[in-house]
């Protein structure tokens, strides 16, 4: 069940399709509201997937006879921080990257003025210079990303955490879900269904979701988060492989 209505309110994101309407925003602004239930049927030993609410995005979870349902609303409203955006690209923790990438990606975020332009500006250079790969990779690592201009969501996240955390001191943590198929068929929880993304805490403005190479302040109701923070190791993903999810 998914619905949008129009808000007094924009988004800069790029270029994403709306589901409801099947237009593209080519001017990067998005409004309205998109909501969704899902089944999570759980595998042996997964973790429960968690509530949710950050600024643009709410996830209730209900469990039930070995699974979870799982409502999600996705509600874009704008994103603006009021702290000051503070550059340093000689930061210890960018040092292992490859240097022509981390010149390309500075060049791009340099004539930011804000916490919120530097980001959606990192977005932009880094699905510029990498290509993408969708099925994940769990060991890739940032300066893999850096040296092959390849990633999955999982090396994006890694190389944006990296960026963010160190050349911007823009605090990051990552956030491990699923993406609904578009269809309303079924998913299995293994390869290409599970997705990695990043939320950006805005401090005084709260927390709002990043996908490096989707998004910025808000992510689609096709979006089921299983874990939030933690470490993107292989050993910690497979517990939330296996079992299935469906639309409601």
């Amino acid at each position: 069940m998914r619905f949008f209505t129009k808000l007094s309110a924009t988004m800069l994101v790029v270029s994403c399709a709306l589901a409801a309407t099947g237009q593209e925003v080519a001017s990067g602004a998005v409004w309205g509201r998109a909501d969704a239930i899902y089944r999570l049927e759980a595998a042996a030993g997964a973790p429960a997937p968690p509530s949710y609410a950050n600024r643009t995005f709410t996830q209730s979870v209900k469990a039930g006879d070995g699974g979870w349902e799982i409502t999600v609303a996705s509600h874009p409203s704008p994103v603006t921080s009021e702290l000051p955006l503070r550059q340093d690209w000689t930061a210890p923790a960018l040092a292992a990257l490859d240097p022509a990438f981390v010149a390309r990606v500075r060049s791009a975020i340099e004539p930011s003025k804000t916490r919120e332009d530097a980001v959606l500006r990192l977005g932009l250079s880094l699905r510029t210079i990498t290509a993408y790969a969708a099925q994940p990779d769990f060991e890739e690592s940032p300066e893999e990303v850096s040296r092959r201009r390849v990633a999955s969501c999982v090396g994006l996240v890694r190389v944006a955490a990296l960026l963010l955390n160190g050349a911007l001191s823009i605090h990051s943590r990552t956030v491990v879900g699923l993406r609904a198929p578009s269809d309303g068929s079924p998913a299995a929880l293994s390869g290409g269904a599970l997705h990695a993304w990043l939320e950006v805490d805005l401090e005084s403005k709260g927390r709002v979701f990043f996908d490096p190479w989707f998004s910025y302040g808000w992510i689609p109701e096709s979006y089921i988060i299983l874990r939030i923070g933690g470490s993107l190791r292989p050993e910690e993903l497979s517990r939330l492989a296996g079992g299935g999810l469906r639309t409601i």
